[in-house]
């Protein structure tokens, strides 16, 4: 949450994106995959973007 806020993104709706997502990377044997699910990954960014 609030690595969340710090990235200004929505606290509650990018932990949820996370949840859904992750178990279906296979980022044990491609660790790289991760990448792009940080909050600062600029596809994270425009689609979790807090516009308060």
């Amino acid at each position: 949450m609030e690595t969340a806020r710090a990235n200004n993104l929505e606290p509650y709706t990018y932990p949820e994106f996370l949840f859904k997502n992750l178990l279906r990377v296979q980022f044990e044997a491609h660790p790289e995959f991760l990448e792009e699910y940080l909050p600062w990954d600029s596809w994270v960014q425009t689609s979790y973007k807090n516009n308060r």
